[in-house]
């Protein structure tokens, strides 16, 4: 997996009051699992996600997904690879 995907998963740690990375298998698919809780003002504005989705789109063929879900204080993400 190419570490630049994780970027958007931990894009603002620094600014986060907690961060949580989970990888586990998924069949033969690495799934990812990130979430973050951010003081609102400091939420992330999304441009690295679609910047992501394009890159998961070139390198795995439109088989890799990344859904993002944001509330009021948090930001969870879950990236599915597929085995090559």
């Amino acid at each position: 997996m190419p570490a630049m995907l994780l970027l958007p998963l931990c894009a603002g740690a620094r600014l986060a009051t907690h961060l949580e990375i989970h990888a586990q298998r998924r069949d033969a698919d690495l799934e990812v699992f990130g979430a973050q809780q951010l003081e609102r003002e400091r939420l992330f504005r999304g441009a690295e996600h679609r910047r992501v989705r394009e890159r998961l789109a070139r390198l795995f063929a439109g088989a890799a997904s990344l859904d993002v879900s944001v509330s009021a204080d948090a930001r969870h993400a879950r990236l599915l690879i597929p085995r090559h």
